[in-house]
């Protein structure tokens, strides 16, 4: 069953939602410096002491979150004003009648060609039939746009919301003593203050990013790309800080990557026009990107004849040894070629991918460059992270070239309690994992098979052959440069070694509800994770 929407009806409403939400924040906000007052008066005793803990555990709590429930639901509801705008200003939109509707106009469509008038096709009736079916088009467009658009809008309204909800269960838990004329606090669940206090830190830094965003946006009222509107000092500031040379000094913040790549992903053709006019005014780091294009060209455009060069073991390690003669490539792309002996690109220590970390916008920006894999994305949480592992395979280089790799990656907890992961959602598309540093990486092994003659690997990664930090790394990948598999035709094989157990377990359960069959094996001592994925 379709929706039914009254758009003339929207504004209306948000506008009467937004004056009843202002004067209810208004009343909270009042009662919130009363509380902090109590704090600041010198009142001493020990009855005072335990009523000030009393608000400072409850009270303050329970108005921090209707504060933030506030905002959130401001910022819903003018998401929601503003996506109603953008619908065709009619009484209603009923899908189905819609549905219906076009479905008419497509077989009186169909019956004036079948059946014209004479020899004379009914041209005024078959062009009556086009207008109306594409204004009914734009509408089940527009209706799909708004549901797309809002239907992320209030979640994290709703989660602070799920915690006020549990206010009732902690406030039962509170006795008063008429003896001590004390408040006794000892059975507060602990775990509803700390969701409180993510989803407040959550707010934080989305208030930062928005400020770093609006600072870089180029665009203007109007949609247009206005180069002159943006900060360009902390373009060039935040760009430069990305050294190629030495990727240690590599020191962008959260909310500096998130911004920066909200930008570029709203530029998207016009991307290499921002990169000429950020080298015009002194960024350096972009330097390498032309020659990305050029590759990403030869790959498209040529890619049969640079296979054919590059199916020559000998020659290909050539070529790889002459365009990353100083290591620049190794630095950017975090792979190096090993060589005539296995004629396959293996993952190593440091990258540009290990310093931005990784998130659902960049799995899209993958094709394009050439990228065609089945993914699986399977998250858990252990300890106070949330940790993600995503594993690919497939044909990359525009189909030249076929393999897979899996990465490793986590966020705050705080960040997953306020801002759950929902895979394919909008809400998430730019929730940022960071790579696992040197200390937290651990061994893994990736097996690349033919479904169709499994007897042998076609690729094997293991990083402990390898790797500069013992044997360890967050990310495995291994690419062969042939024209051979697709990605419906490969399954992989990976191994976690995995020193916490809890962690181990935590993964392993995590992947069981995937349904991904995986066991945990132990060989030499040393127990690892194995997981079979045919995609």
């Amino acid at each position: 069953m379709g929706v039914i929407i009254y758009p003339c009806k929207i504004q209306d409403k948000l506008s009467k939602m937004n004056s009843e939400l202002e004067a209810l924040m208004g009343k909270i906000v009042t009662a919130s410096r009363v509380m902090e007052k109590i704090h600041t008066e010198e009142l001493s005793g020990i009855a005072w002491g335990n009523t000030k803990d009393y608000i400072a555990s409850v009270h303050q709590p329970i108005i921090q979150s209707y504060r933030l429930w506030g905002e959130y639901q401001k910022e819903g509801n003018d998401g929601y004003q503003n996506a109603g705008s953008m619908l065709p200003q009619v009484s209603e939109l009923n899908q189905d009648i819609l549905n219906n509707e076009l479905e008419q106009w497509q077989a009186q469509r169909q019956r004036l060609y079948d059946f014209p008038l004479g020899s004379v096709l009914n041209f005024w009736g078959i062009r009556l039939c086009n207008q109306m079916i594409e204004e009914i088009q734009q509408k089940l467009e527009a209706i799909d746009e708004f549901l797309n658009t809002t239907q992320d809008l209030y979640v994290a309204a709703e989660g602070v919301m799920g915690i006020l909800q549990q206010t009732k269960m902690n406030m039962a838990k509170i006795s008063y003593n008429s003896e001590t004329k004390c408040y006794e606090l000892n059975g507060i669940d602990p775990e509803w203050f700390k969701y409180i206090q993510a989803y407040s830190k959550y707010r934080k830094k989305l208030d930062k990013i928005q400020e770093i965003y609006d600072k870089l946006n180029p665009f203007g009222e109007n949609g247009e790309i206005d180069w002159e509107k943006a900060d360009w000092n902390l373009w060039v500031g935040l760009l430069n800080k990305v050294h190629m040379e030495d990727l240690e000094k590599f020191n962008l913040s959260e909310e500096e990557i998130i911004a920066v790549t909200m930008i570029l992903d709203e530029l998207q053709g016009n991307i290499w026009e921002f990169i000429g006019e950020a080298e015009k005014r002194g960024a350096k780091v972009v330097s390498f990107l032309p020659f990305g294009k050029a590759v990403i060209s030869i790959l498209q455009h040529g890619g049969e004849k640079a296979i054919q060069i590059l199916s020559k073991p000998e020659l290909e390690s050539k070529l790889w040894n002459f365009i990353n003669e100083n290591g620049e490539i190794t630095r950017l792309l975090g792979f190096d070629y090993i060589g005539t002996e296995k004629d396959y690109y293996i993952t190593q220590k440091g990258s540009l991918q290990s310093k931005f970390g990784f998130m659902d916008f960049y799995d899209e920006a993958g094709a394009l460059l050439g990228m065609d894999l089945d993914d699986e994305i399977v998250t858990f949480q252990y300890g106070n992270r949330e940790y993600r592992i995503e594993l690919w395979k497939g044909n990359y280089g525009f189909g030249n070239a076929f393999g897979g790799e899996f990465g490793i990656y986590y966020r705050d907890i705080s960040d997953a309690l306020a801002n759950p992961y929902a895979e394919d959602s909008q809400q998430s598309r730019y929730t940022l994992y960071h790579c696992l540093n040197d200390e937290e990486q651990f061994r893994t092994v990736q097996l690349i098979y033919d479904k169709n003659d499994d007897d042998k690997p076609l690729l094997e990664n293991d990083t402990s052959i390898y790797s500069e930090n013992n044997g360890e790394h967050f990310w495995n990948l291994s690419i062969k440069t042939e024209k051979a598999y697709t990605k419906e035709e490969l399954y992989s094989v990976h191994r976690f070694y995995i020193e916490d157990e809890g962690m181990l377990e935590a993964a392993t359960d995590a992947f069981k509800e995937k349904g991904i069959y995986c066991t945990i094996e132990e060989n030499n001592g040393e127990k690892y994770l194995e997981t079979i994925w045919e995609g």
